[in-house]
């Protein structure tokens, strides 16, 4: 195996070390969330707290909603409305994430506690 050379090592921990500063400086605009904050139409149903693991069920427009809490983040997991579209958003987690559940007119935001 040939050596490597001064500059080639020097070159390789520059690459190494743009590649660390990137990956910080993606993740400094993501702020944590505190609270999903669940809504009917226009009227904050719920506050929930991303702290602790949780289930919450809800109804509403006649569907019954399952949000699920877990590691900081909130879901739709699961939904007796007719696409079911509500529960492939994922989990939410980021300042500003949203999901919506049409048929029951529910919105699961997060947002930072003020």
């Amino acid at each position: 195996m040939k050596k490597l050379r001064r500059n080639e090592i020097l070159f390789g921990l520059v690459l190494i070390a743009i590649c660390l500063v990137w990956l910080g400086v993606r993740g400094l605009g993501k702020k944590k969330a505190d609270v999903a904050i669940l809504t009917y139409g226009d009227h904050i149903v719920e506050r929930l707290p991303l702290d602790k693991d949780d289930d919450f069920y809800a109804e509403s427009n006649g569907y019954k909603i399952h949000i699920q809490i877990k590691n900081h983040r909130a879901g739709f997991v699961d939904s007796t409305c007719p696409d079911h579209i509500c529960e492939h958003y994922g989990m939410l987690g980021d300042d500003g994430d949203i999901a919506v559940c049409l048929p029951a007119k529910a919105t699961l935001s997060i947002q930072k506690k003020s």
